[in-house]
């Protein structure tokens, strides 16, 4: 992500326009990776001949039992708000690790999460402060998108009437949640275990949306789910990162230029899909998985080491020479990246409203719908410190109205750019004097 990208003297330049402290965030992939599999955080061996259960003990039968039996079965449907279950201390840690049932959430869909005593507390906040229902439409309307089983591909979403960019198609929440630091702590069998008992007591609809999703690993049926269709998130005020499994969106197939792009919010734990250009019926709906600005070696790489999968979308089985031209403007990209996002005042060159306006026609050559936003920021904020105004209304205008699906921290930056589009004389000359009081600050304790 781009966030890695930044340091304090980013945040230092958007006080600068905005007259006081902020963050600047721009959440260039929203793609995240998928949780931890056993290959890149192996499972470790249990010392323990019983490992310590509490709480409520589960039943060897029903711990090892399928999850057509678990269907079958009654999972729980407490009224209230939330309950927990089998807890097991990790070997491996000084945590232990609890399953917490909210069979209410979302309108009755339920959530399951398999997470530590000390991060729960952080995540329930989420939940009770923002139940999040699904999103529903309009029953007098034909849905926007139907399900269908797609040669090479599994199922898809299709598009069944014109959707136009911006637009909202899905958003749902997860519901299954683990701890990543779970995949590394627990052995193998008690967190298999511990997975399969946390989604037998979800409600049954939302066990059979769970289940109904494809695995590709081979291993344990609910964590060959977990692993194939889940992606890393951070989750309401937890400073841990989990795992979550949204089924709606798990049907969203890979394209490395997609139509649409996708964000989790981790305040109301909703995952929203947005398109990123005008979708026709008959078109199949799809994000990208990953960071679409790397070359074609990359994309195939990563891909099928988390995924399984070869990409054959249309620009990595088109011909070579056009995957050529492709990468050589991704190699330009990431040099332009690495020039103008640092946002520091100590890179302003002669040059750097030209190379703004560089970026800008790159991302527009390689279809980098979903990142649109960036690059016209990024030329908003050059031209906002050479103080050119309406180059910079304009551009700020543009990020607005390409900004999408970005959430939580990335409403500042959305904000500071709709206050450039609105007033970028004010905020301009504003910024241009405090750079220049800052440098002679600089340059006199480099004197001194």
């Amino acid at each position: 992500m781009l966030l890695a990208r930044f340091g304090f003297r980013s945040l230092w330049l958007c006080s600068l326009i905005t007259g006081g402290r902020c963050r600047l965030h721009v959440q260039e992939l929203l793609q995240a990776s998928p949780p931890p599999s056993a290959e890149l955080c192996p499972t470790q061996a249990n010392p323990f001949s019983n490992p310590l259960v509490e709480h409520t003990c589960i039943a060897e039968n029903l711990l090892q039992s399928s999850y057509r039996d678990n269907l079958a079965g009654s999972p729980s449907t407490d009224a209230s708000p939330s309950s927990k279950s089998a807890c097991i201390a990790a070997p491996a840690s000084l945590l232990e690790y609890c399953i917490y049932t909210f069979p209410a959430f979302a309108n009755g869909r339920g959530i399951s999460i398999l997470a530590s005593n000390e991060s729960i507390a952080a995540v329930e906040d989420a939940i009770h402060a923002n139940p999040a229902p699904l999103v529903s439409s309009d029953a007098s309307q034909p849905p926007q998108f139907f399900e269908q089983e797609i040669a090479g591909r599994g199922k898809g979403l299709i598009c069944n009437s014109t959707i136009t960019r911006g637009s909202l198609i899905l958003a749902s929440t997860p519901v299954f949640l683990i701890q990543e630091s779970a995949m590394r702590h627990l052995p193998e069998t008690e967190r298999l275990s511990l997975q399969r008992e946390a989604v037998s007591r979800l409600p049954r609809r939302s066990q059979s949306l769970f289940y109904d999703l494809a695995g590709h690993f081979g291993v344990d049926e609910t964590e060959d789910v977990l692993l194939t269709n889940g992606f890393s998130a951070a989750v309401g005020k937890s400073q841990h990162g989990f795992g979550i499994v949204v089924p709606e969106a798990a049907r969203l197939n890979h394209d490395c230029r997609p139509n649409a792009r996708f964000a989790f919010d981790r305040t109301s734990l909703t995952h929203r899909v947005h398109a990123t250009r005008a979708i026709h019926p008959g078109d199949e709906i799809t994000v990208s998985y990953i960071d679409g600005k790397q070359d074609f070696a990359a994309r195939q790489a990563v891909i099928h080491a988390h995924w399984g999968f070869q990409c054959r979308c249309s620009l990595c089985s088109g011909p070579e020479s056009l995957r050529a031209d492709s990468d050589a403007r991704l190699a330009r990209i990431a040099v332009l990246r690495e020039q103008l996002l640092p946002f520091d005042p100590e890179r302003l060159r002669d040059d750097s409203l030209e190379k703004a306006a560089e970026l800008v026609r790159l991302y527009e050559a390689e279809s980098l719908s979903g990142a649109l936003a960036e690059a016209y920021m990024a030329a908003a904020l050059w031209h906002c410190f050479e103080n050119r105004e309406e180059e910079t209304r304009n551009w700020a205008l543009k990020a607005v109205d390409h900004w999408l699906v970005w959430e939580g921290s990335g409403k500042e930056n959305l904000d500071l750019m709709k206050r450039l589009g609105q007033y970028p004389k004010a905020q301009c000359r504003w910024a241009v004097l405090q750079l220049d009081k800052a440098g002679s600050y600089y340059r006199s304790n480099l004197d001194a």
